[in-house]
């Protein structure tokens, strides 16, 4: 269930590959900076990026014509780290039903989005990665 650990809120609700579509940019990767810059943070997965806590399937480097993309982004690592430096992470129950349908690491609490949008107000900031 929901149990606020940190002052900071981060929500996550799409993981983008990251070397093709933010340019090498991993929100995963900032999530983990944030937790060190703040102190601490509590991370919510919702949307289609439950896909992210559960999927253990490293992309595979892409070609663009001569040149082979081998930089692109793991999620399900990066969340795995996260984990073990303390991160309290969130996944919303419907919304791993719906994108994910099998539940995550043990260490993920699974909550009602409203529940802890319901405690918004205890955090010192909340924001979108």
């Amino acid at each position: 269930g929901f149990r606020m650990a940190a002052q900071a809120l981060a929500i996550l609700d799409r993981v983008h590959r990251g070397a093709v579509e933010k340019q090498f940019f991993s929100p995963l990767y900032l999530a983990i900076e944030m937790h060190h810059q703040l102190g601490g943070l509590d991370l919510l997965v919702c949307g289609p990026a439950v896909v992210a806590v559960i999927s253990q399937a490293v992309a595979e480097p892409l070609t663009f014509g001569s040149r082979l993309l081998t930089s692109l982004p793991n999620p399900h690592a990066e969340i795995h780290r996260l984990l073990e430096e303390g991160v309290q992470v969130f996944v919303d129950r419907t919304d791993l039903r719906t994108f994910a349908g099998v539940d995550p690491d043990s260490r993920i609490s699974i909550v009602d989005r409203a529940q802890v949008m319901s405690n918004l107000a205890s955090y010192s900031t909340a924001f979108y990665l």
